[in-house]
């Protein structure tokens, strides 16, 4: 039983677990005979367990005497008596770890420092008031005018992209933005690349009237088009057939807006305008309003089929 009891005192002072009582019961029980060699063997076995070994002893286990570990044993429990717990002050949040998460972000204190820094700044401008003004207004100043440069670009590099076919579209002018009218048929029959195309002319003189009931404009945005419009560009129509809506020569393709100009809140498919208070035309589709990103702004468009061009007109079809 004592000899248990010894290896139980052994094991819990080379452990660290000892209290004050069991590291004076062992003090007391190392007068035992040096021949016990099962004691001898165990504590060579752990001799590299031993508390704060290097502190005191640097002998290798193999050259251990019995009074070499008596010494040892003694030293350690006289010089490092075992004190009462004592609560460790607690590491910064920062540091803390846990088994589970590992580190605990430190979200109080990270807030406590920008809060900081914004004192710093505020008691920096209140103290540089002309500097900080200089400054700030510099900075206001230039990010105004690189988001509004920002914008113009972004603006300009998206004309005409919203239609379906934009990569593949493309103006032949010859003088600005006219060419010969007769060319652009020619062409497509000679040159097998080209699957489709569109005329547009614009309406000479620069105004034209249309009327209907009391209700009487002139407009300027008024163009000529072959059928084949909206089989080349993605203007889409809200009301009125894309396969059909240029195909009879007395139509008119209206805008959103112009079709609540002119009838409110009626139906205009099917409406008559008067035209030039001699021509009638009839509305046979309403586009939605062109966007702003569009190179082509009209409000009215009409078949080509239905011009009478003057030889000066039939040279500028474009």
């Amino acid at each position: 039983m004592d000899r248990e009891r010894l290896l139980y005192l052994l094991q819990q002072f080379i452990t660290d677990k000892a209290t004050r009582e069991e590291e004076k019961e062992l003090l007391d029980r190392l007068e035992f005979p040096e021949s016990d060699k099962t004691l001898t063997d165990f504590l060579k076995e752990r001799w590299n367990d031993l508390p704060l070994r290097t502190l005191y002893h640097v002998t290798p286990a193999e050259d251990l005497t019995w009074d070499k570990l008596r010494t040892y044993i003694q030293a350690a429990a006289t010089k490092h008596p075992q004190e009462p717990p004592v609560k460790p002050k607690e590491a910064p949040i920062w540091r803390r770890h846990t088994k589970k998460t590992g580190i605990i972000p430190d979200i109080s204190n990270k807030t406590a420092m920008l809060k900081n820094y914004f004192k710093i700044a505020f008691r920096n401008i209140v103290r540089h008031k002309a500097f900080a003004t200089i400054n700030i207004a510099g900075l206001a100043i230039g990010m105004a005018c690189s988001i509004f440069i920002l914008l113009w670009v972004q603006n300009e590099l998206s004309y005409d992209k919203f239609h379906k076919n934009a990569d593949h579209i493309y103006r032949l002018s010859a003088g600005g933005a006219t060419n010969s009218g007769p060319m652009v048929p020619e062409l497509k029959a000679e040159i097998p690349a080209i699957k489709n195309f569109v005329r547009l002319l614009f309406v000479q003189p620069t105004t034209t009237v249309f009327a209907t009931g009391t209700k009487r404009f002139e407009e300027k945005a008024v163009y000529y088009a072959d059928s084949t419009l909206l089989q080349v560009f993605s203007f889409p129509l809200t009301d009125g057939d894309p396969e059909t809506a240029l195909a009879r020569p007395d139509a008119v393709l209206i805008t959103e807006d112009m079709a609540k100009k002119y009838f409110g809140k009626e139906d205009p498919i099917g409406k008559i305008l008067k035209k030039d208070n001699k021509d009638n035309v009839v509305v046979t589709g309403v586009l939605k309003n062109i966007p702003a990103n569009s190179h082509l702004q009209f409000d009215f468009i009409m078949p080509m089929s239905a011009k009478v061009c003057t030889p000066r007109e039939r040279s500028g079809l474009a």
